[in-house]
């Protein structure tokens, strides 16, 4: 009789949601407002994983260009961020949001893609 355990080498879904490492969309995510006119905000989405979302509009000066999403991740061995805003200042109050939260030290950032408003801040 086929064994009925799972086998794929992948861990299940309910696993990745619990490490906060499964992927959603940030309309799912996002609080009532977007970061008030260019200032980083979380929004706690598990545990362990928090969401700041920039504002749906093009960048300009009153929304600092703030116009990307980020998050983060805690682990047991470090801070796992995904995305670094546009622009360093932004990055640093990414940071700042960060240590709010954890000492625990940035390990990683993943970036999903090359667009400026998600790299800059590296």
């Amino acid at each position: 009789m086929p064994s009925t355990e799972h086998t794929h080498p992948l861990p299940r879904r309910d696993a990745l949601v619990r490490m906060g490492l499964v992927a959603v969309s940030p309309f799912a995510l996002a609080a009532d407002e977007p970061s008030a006119r260019g200032k980083v905000r979380l929004t706690p989405v598990t545990e362990n994983c928090w969401f700041a979302q920039g504002e749906a509009s093009l960048g300009n000066t009153a929304n600092r260009n703030f116009i990307s999403n980020a998050g983060f991740v805690v682990t047991d061995d470090g801070v796992v961020v995904v995305d670094a805003l546009g622009s360093p200042a932004l990055a640093t109050e990414l940071i700042a949001e960060i240590r709010r939260v954890t000492r625990q030290p940035i390990r990683y950032c993943v970036v999903t893609h090359f667009h400026a408003d998600h790299i800059y801040g590296l």
